[in-house]
Parts: C-alpha cells; sequence; structure tokens
C-alpha cells in the first residue's frame, strides 16, 4: 500500500502484520477498532484519521502528518514517532510533554 490513496477508506475490526503504507494517503481514514503489529506509517497522511480503539504494536509513524486525527483511545506499544506532526486538535493517548518525548513536532495552525 506505499503510496496508495486511501481517502475515507475503513479497516475495522481487521488484523494487520507488516504491512507497509509508506507515504500514503489516508487522510479522514477509519482504522478503528482494528490491530496492527510491525506497520509502517512512515510520511503517511493521517490527517482527521480516527483511530479509535486500535492498537499498534511495533509500528513506525515516522514523519507521518497526525493532524487533528483522533488518537485519544488508541494504543501504542514499542511504536516509534519520530518527526511526526501534530497539531492542537489532534486527540492524543498522552501529554504533550510524551509527545514531545517520542519526538513528535507540533504544527501551530490556526
Amino acid at each position: 500500500f506505499q503510496t496508495a490513496s486511501m481517502n475515507y477508506s475503513t479497516i475495522s475490526g481487521g488484523s494487520i502484520y507488516r504491512c507497509n503504507f509508506r507515504q500514503a494517503d489516508m487522510e479522514c481514514m477509519s482504522l478503528q477498532s482494528s490491530v496492527f503489529n510491525e506497520t509502517s506509517f512512515d510520511g503517511a497522511n493521517l490527517r482527521w484519521a480516527n483511530f479509535d480503539n486500535a492498537m499498534f504494536q511495533k509500528s513506525s509513524f515516522k514523519n507521518a502528518d497526525l493532524s487533528s486525527a483522533n488518537l485519544s483511545n488508541a494504543r501504542f506499544l514499542d511504536c516509534t514517532f519520530e518527526g511526526a506532526t501534530f497539531n492542537y486538535h489532534t486527540n492524543l493517548p498522552f501529554s504533550y510533554d510524551i509527545a514531545f518525548e517520542k519526538g513528535m513536532i507540533l504544527k501551530e495552525e490556526f
């Protein structure tokens, strides 16, 4: 799925293993109630994506755009976020301090 255009698509209740979503356009995509293992979202556009009740294990979000995404009920185990961007509308499952420790970057857009 590298560089795929998946805007407004849904993956719900699925189990994804070692999938490559690098540079994919996944704006407004619903990934709720799914489990992702060893999956790469590096450089993906995940603006406005819904991660409600999703679980990510050993997955990478390096340089991904998470602006305005709903991550509030998602779980992330051993995931990387270096260079991933978020904004004040992103619902994170952890504090801004932890986001900065993970290497995330706050985009101050209004």
